[in-house]
This record gives structure tokens, C-alpha cells and sequence, in this order.
């Protein structure tokens, strides 16, 4: 099902817009972070959605194809959260993209996931759109052939717009936003047309 009324959660660049998918709020963070906490860790003190998860003891990851997956970058939030930082428990569910493919192919994925490229495959310019696309297909692929695909919904979005000139206004919800207009694509057996 593609998603033609899915809206950025915030009128913002990256970093903000990531926070909304971890925390569903961005701590009032409206830009990319100034030079003293951008990259830091533990500069982040709300709660995170993972936290959710994991005090009512369902199944979360958080897979980052970056080399790094517990540093904290704009596009991987988690380990700029204090409580990350604090919490071995935790920072233990942030594993690197591999990590996926094992538990998939182990039928252990868990409940919940996230899964975050690396730039070059992103689609972010000036990145390659092609490799980006094969980048996703790949990841959707290995769940359809997967054990988990009888009971699994895929959300497929993006943090930018992409430059182009939309037509559609976001709705004004708040003093945050919503941001422009994104791309989102829902694939599941459940998912039905219209």
C-alpha cells in the first residue's frame, strides 16, 4: 500500500525526524543538534518507544548498517539517550545490519525493529537511488522468504522528501509540524488496497 497523505513528523532535517521514530517527539530538537552534542552520547534524556518495548516485554532491535551501530549519528538517535548510555541491557539491542540477516535467516527476529542504512545506500543525494532501492528490496525480500512474513507489516519511509516540489501542504498539527510530505509503503500480507 503506498501512504500518499504520510507526512515527515516534524518541518526539520534528519536528526529530529529520526528522534520521532524512536521517541515519538524530538525533546524540542527542531534542527540537526549544534556542534556540542551532535554525535555526543547520552545528550538525550526523554523516554524512547524502545524503552516502551522493553518494560512490557516485547521483542525490539534496532539494526544500523553503519560500522558503528552504538555510536550516535543523525540517523541512529538510540545512543544518545542518557538511559542508553546507562543501560548495558539496553545498548545490547543495537547490532549492526548482519545481525538481521542472522536472525532472520535463525527465524529471531524480533517484534519490533528498525532498520537504518548507511548513506550510500540511503538515497539521499547525491547517493545512488538504484543501489538504495536494491538495498530495501534485499531487506524485504529476505522477510517474505522468511518464516516471519505470515505475521509481519513492513513500513518502508524515509526522513526527506527528496528536494521535489510537492503540491499536498502538510497539516499544521503543532509548532513542529508536520514537515513535508514522504514517501511510505506498507508491505504485509495484511496489507489490502485502498
Amino acid at each position: 500500500v503506498l501512504c500518499d497523505r504520510f507526512f515527515s513528523s516534524l518541518a526539520g532535517p534528519s536528526e529530529p525526524n529520526h528522534l520521532y521514530t524512536v521517541a515519538a517527539k524530538s525533546g524540542g530538537l527542531r534542527n540537526n543538534p549544534p556542534s556540542n552534542i551532535a554525535g555526543r552520547a547520552g545528550v538525550y534524556t526523554f523516554p524512547t518507544l524502545a524503552e516502551l518495548l522493553q518494560n512490557t516485554h516485547v521483542t525490539w532491535k534496532y539494526y544500523d548498517e553503519k560500522p558503528d551501530p552504538r555510536r550516535h549519528s543523525l540517523w541512529n538517535p538510540m545512543p544518545g539517550f542518557r538511559q542508553f548510555q546507562r543501560s548495558p541491557e539496553l545498548m545490547s539491542h543495537l547490532v549492526g545490519l548482519s545481525q538481521f540477516y542472522q536472525d532472520v535467516k535463525a527465524n529471531q527476529l524480533p517484534n519490533v525493529c528498525w532498520i537504518v542504512p548507511n548513506h550510500a545506500d540511503s538515497e539521499h543525494p547525491p547517493a545512488d537511488s538504484a543501489r538504495g532501492m536494491w538495498y530495501v528490496t534485499n531487506l524485504v525480500n529476505a522477510i517474505m522468504q522468511s518464516e516471519a512474513w505470515k505475521e509481519t507489516v513492513i513500513i518502508v519511509t524515509w526522513d526527506d522528501y527528496g528536494g521535489f516540489h510537492d503540491h499536498v501542504f502538510p497539516p499544521a498539527v503543532d509548532e513542529f509540524g508536520y514537515g513535508p510530505r514522504v514517501p511510505a509503503l506498507i508491505i504485509s500480507p495484511y496489507a489490502r488496497p485502498g
